[in-house]
C-alpha cells in the first residue's frame, strides 16, 4: 500500500520458501503489486485531507468516518464490534476482580481464575475453524453468563462449586476474547481495519475502568450484582455477537464496497 514493493517482494519470498512453496518469478510478482495498488481505493479521508485547506476541517472529519457508515454493513460492524468488546471486557475484567467478593480465599480464587486462561489457545483456534466464530462466540459468552448467573443459587457454603464455576466461566470468556480478536480483524476491510480495531479496543477498555466499581461499591449493596451484571452482560453480548456476519473460511475484504459484497453473500 506504501508502494515499498522490493521489501514486500522480499517479504513474500521468504514466506513462500518457509511454507515450502512456489512463487512467481519477481518482476511477475512487481507487476502482480502494482496492479493490487491500482484495484484498491484510497481510503476517502486520505483524499479529503489533499483537497481540504484550513477552513475544511469539518468535512475532513465527516470523510474520515465516513467509510465505517458508509453501509448498511458496516454500519452494522461499527456499533455492535465496540458493544460485544465493552461487554466481553466486562466479564474478562470482573470476574477475577470479583474475587474480594468470595466467601473462600480469595488468593485461591485468583489462582483458579488465573488457571482458567490457560486451555484458551488450545481451545479457541479450533472451535473457531470447526465452528465459525459467530457460533463459537455465542456459545462461549452464553456459556460464561450461565456460570455467572449459577453461582447466585448456589449456597455460599459450597465454596468448591463456586470455583468450579469461576474456572469455567474464566475457560469460556478467555477463549471467546481470543476469537473475538480474529474476528474483528476479519469484519473490516483492509483499507479501515486498523482503525476498526482500535475503535474497538477503546470502547473495550471502558469497561475495564467501570468494572471495579461494580465489584467494589455496587457488591456492598448487595454481594448477588457483580454475578448478576456479569451474567446479563455475557447474555446481551451473545445476542449482538449473532447480529454480525460470519468471517470463517472467507477471504479477507480489502474496501468497503467488498464489505457490502459479503453482507449480500456474494464474497
Amino acid at each position: 500500500m506504501q508502494e515499498r514493493y522490493d521489501e514486500a517482494i522480499t517479504i513474500l519470498e521468504k514466506v513462500s520458501r518457509l511454507n515450502k512453496t512456489e512463487t512467481p518469478d519477481r518482476p511477475a510478482l512487481l507487476k502482480a503489486l502494482i496492479s493490487m495498488k491500482k484495484l484498491t481505493p484510497r481510503p476517502a479521508a486520505d483524499e479529503e485531507n489533499q483537497k481540504s485547506s484550513d477552513g475544511g476541517r469539518s468535512s475532513s472529519f465527516v470523510a474520515k468516518w465516513k467509510p465505517f457508515f458508509g453501509s448498511s454493513a458496516m454500519t452494522r460492524i461499527t456499533v455492535l464490534v465496540p458493544l460485544v468488546w465493552f461487554l466481553q471486557g466486562f466479564c474478562y475484567i470482573g470476574i477475577p476482580l470479583n474475587a474480594n467478593n468470595f466467601v473462600g480465599s480469595s488468593f485461591l480464587y485468583m489462582v483458579i481464575a488465573s488457571v482458567g486462561e490457560l486451555p484458551s489457545p488450545i481451545i479457541a483456534p479450533p472451535m473457531a475453524q470447526r465452528f465459525g466464530r459467530v457460533n463459537s462466540l455465542i456459545f462461549l459468552m452464553v456459556s460464561c453468563s450461565i456460570c455467572s448467573l449459577l453461582r447466585l443459587a448456589v449456597p455460599e457454603e459450597m465454596v468448591w462449586l463456586h470455583l468450579v464455576l469461576v474456572l469455567l466461566g474464566m475457560i469460556s470468556i478467555s477463549s471467546a476474547f481470543l476469537i473475538g480478536f480474529c474476528q474483528v480483524s476479519e469484519l473490516f476491510p483492509t483499507c479501515i481495519r486498523g482503525q476498526g480495531i482500535s475503535i474497538g479496543s477503546f470502547v473495550g477498555h471502558i469497561s475495564y475502568v467501570i468494572a471495579p466499581y461494580i465489584t467494589d461499591i455496587l457488591a456492598v449493596m448487595s454481594p448477588i450484582v457483580p454475578n448478576a451484571i456479569f451474567g446479563v452482560c455475557g447474555l446481551v453480548a451473545a445476542l449482538l455477537i449473532y447480529f454480525l456476519p460470519e468471517t470463517n473460511n472467507l477471504r479477507l475484504c480489502e474496501t468497503v464496497d467488498d464489505v457490502k459484497k459479503r453482507s449480500k453473500g456474494d464474497w
